[in-house]
């Protein structure tokens, strides 16, 4: 993964072009007074702080409010606050509160978010006596970003690098409980979200056996199965040290091939270098 250092900008570049290289159509910039040579000047499209279409959200956002904590790098940020704040002139309150919405359909629909990075002075106190907002320098992230929370009462949300990781149980939406052992016609077992959570962050999209990178959603997730390596009804631990993530291909061959030994001990070498 890389540092939040490597996403500092080093080049102004025009907000247009970047969210045209997002994948949404800028054609209608060009319709105003300016044409299409001053497309990139349209001031109806060219302040906004968000953009979409069916598949994919365009956010600005600050570099200096993106946070780098432990593994993942993140924007934690409420803009409904914004758009109600005494403090924000009416246009900064449209702004923020198209940002809002934006956001919260990205997270309802599972959309793939792409990233602008700002770079600059950012005015944050009273309008009166502090200059206005610079951006010096902007980029596309070329990493997507997930809304990965999002609060519908405040508004409150966290934004992650990376694409939303999922494995089978995220499909079944039947198994919510951390690892408990109960009797349904025989003794079925709960796995711990969390556990499967950091497997599949350490995986990275990839199967820990074969490396082949895991698929992706109608719903733009990315989706290996989780797999425990010794068996849990052969006692084995619902843990991060005895769970892999793997391709849906090596976890049937796992259980069911002739090959299953060769990759159990596979996959405990794997993951034993992780933690040693």
């Amino acid at each position: 993964m890389n540092s939040i250092e490597d996403l500092k900008p080093r080049n102004k570049l025009f907000v247009m072009d970047l969210v045209k290289e997002a994948g949404i159509d800028v054609s209608d910039w060009a319709n105003f007074q300016g044409g299409i040579r001053r497309a990139r000047t349209n001031p109806k499209y060219c302040y906004e702080w968000a953009f979409s279409n069916s598949s994919v959200t365009v956010l600005n956002i600050w570099y200096d409010s993106i946070s780098q904590e432990l593994d993942e790098i993140l924007l934690r940020s409420n803009l409904r606050l914004t758009s109600k704040s005494s403090s924000t002139k009416g246009i900064w309150k449209s702004r923020a509160n198209k940002f809002d919405r934006h956001v919260q359909s990205a997270y309802q629909n599972n959309h793939t978010v792409r990233v602008i990075i700002n770079d600059g002075y950012r005015r944050e106190g009273d309008l009166k006596t502090e200059k206005a907002s610079k951006v010096n320098l902007r980029l596309l992230d070329s990493m997507p970003w997930t809304v990965t929370s999002y609060d519908n009462i405040s508004g409150e949300f966290v934004l992650s690098r990376g694409i939303k990781l999922i494995d089978q149980f995220d499909i079944d939406s039947n198994v919510t409980s951390p690892s408990e052992k109960h009797s349904v016609i025989g003794e079925v077992f709960f796995r711990n979200p969390e556990v499967r959570k950091t497997v599949l962050k350490r995986a990275s999209g990839k199967c820990e056996f074969c490396g082949a990178k895991g698929f992706k959603t109608s719903s733009g997730e990315l989706f290996l199965e989780t797999h425990h390596i010794v068996p849990l009804s052969q006692g084995g631990p619902d843990t991060i040290y005895n769970v892999a993530g793997i391709c849906p291909n090596h976890h049937r061959e796992a259980h069911f091939g002739d090959s299953a030994e060769i990759i159990r001990d596979t996959l405990l070498g794997v993951i034993s270098r992780y933690y040693n």
